[in-house]
């Protein structure tokens, strides 16, 4: 396969696959869900944390942390310091996230 192929397939420009390759900036969450579908399988680390599950599932997904906290009813800060598996974490906050991507991988499975 080509540059422009995987670039069109990916959904992005040769040269955003090229800065990719180079090193010079990581893929967007964004491109996440087409990289995983790609590949076959997801190269992010396994979470081994609550925060990381949280991560995990919220990059999957190809969300950001502002568009996460915006669509699960949270604020940015709050899904921030979940991720950094901060003390102090209010319970509805994490719950509402939890839900929301749960729900998200839950309709993915059921495809």
């Amino acid at each position: 396969m080509t540059i422009k192929g995987l670039a069109d397939r990916l959904k992005s420009t040769q040269s955003t696959l090229n800065s990719w390759q180079m090193g010079s900036h990581e893929s967007e969450e964004r491109f996440y869900p087409a990289i995983v579908t790609f590949l076959g399988y997801n190269p992010l680390p396994k979470p081994e944390t609550p925060g990381q599950a949280i991560r995990f599932a919220r990059i999957s997904l190809g969300y950001s942390v502002g568009s996460l906290a915006r669509v699960a009813g949270v604020d940015q800060l709050s899904v921030s310091r979940m991720e950094a598996d901060r003390p102090g974490i209010q319970r509805k906050p994490f719950e509402k996230v939890q839900r929301f991507l749960e729900s998200k991988i839950r309709g993915i499975g059921s495809n």
